[in-house]
């Protein structure tokens, strides 16, 4: 049963699909599973296979692992199985102790690039050296090739627009929206925006983007979508390269993700 789980923990992997390993690494007394049972949980919270006992411990343990897989974070977890009251006792009659260790596997974090020039290679490039996994979507196949994005995770040539909405898109997406033409960047703000993603960016003067957003307006778009878009895109570090505009959206990607301010540490000195 082990090998099986381990052999299925694997396929999950390989798929890209973000799951736990739930183990019992230690026991004492009487506990519903030996050392070295195990299951798999995904983010939901559901047993995807093996079980470490059913029960109190087992409902625990599948809440405590959907947690770590959203924190990325690996964790040990003590059970009492008593019915003592204390906050780390599971109501059981049981009455010995289970440790339980949560190993989380997951992708890095989705970085969809609408549009593959200059400034879309330059933020390609940089984002390299992050942990993100990197989507490129452009209407020209002599941008958008395996030749100018070799580490790609996807590489999408055609109606923007339409890639973007076929993709499926998570919480912890960033989209930057840096196409060639602002028609094009009007069509893909408006499937952008419907998606769930954690950051939607797009480049362009405050003109530009006050013209794009009023377009979408016109179409019925809630203006509370739009509230969210970062744009225009980046933060106000200065520059004009496409390597210095790609520093700043992606510092702006990661202030975003850790929920911070952006402003120089020194700032924070007394």
């Amino acid at each position: 049963m082990d090998r099986q789980i381990m052999q299925q923990l694997n396929q999950l992997i390989d798929q890209g699909k973000e799951v736990a390993l739930v183990m019992v690494s230690s026991t004492s007394g009487s506990a519903p599973r030996d050392e070295g049972s195990m299951m798999l949980v995904d983010r939901e919270g559901n047993v995807l296979a093996g079980t470490i006992g059913g029960g109190n411990i087992e409902h625990t343990a599948r809440k405590d692992a959907a947690e770590c897989l959203k924190r990325r974070q690996n964790k040990t977890f003590h059970y009492e199985l008593t019915m003592a009251d204390r906050p780390d006792a599971l109501g059981m009659a049981c009455g010995g102790i289970s440790d339980v260790v949560v190993k989380v596997f997951y992708n890095n974090d989705p970085l969809i690039i609408c549009g593959a020039g200059h400034v879309g290679q330059a933020l390609y490039g940089v984002a390299q050296y992050l942990p993100l996994d990197t989507i490129i979507i452009d209407n020209r196949e002599e941008y958008a090739n395996q030749d100018n994005f070799p580490q790609a995770r996807g590489i999408y040539a055609g109606d923007m627009a339409q890639l973007l909405s076929d993709l499926d898109v998570t919480e912890n997406a960033s989209i930057v929206i840096i196409t060639h033409g602002h028609l094009h960047d009007i069509e893909v703000l408006d499937a952008a925006i419907k998606t769930p993603a954690r950051y939607i960016g797009m480049i362009g003067s405050r003109t530009k983007v006050r013209y794009c957003f009023d377009e979408l307006i016109k179409r019925g778009v809630d203006k509370q979508l739009l509230d969210k878009v970062y744009s225009p895109i980046g933060l106000n570090i200065g520059g004009e390269t496409p390597g210095e505009i790609a520093v700043s959206i992606l510092a702006e990607i990661l202030m975003v993700k850790y929920d911070r301010d952006g402003r120089p540490l020194k700032k924070d000195q007394k």
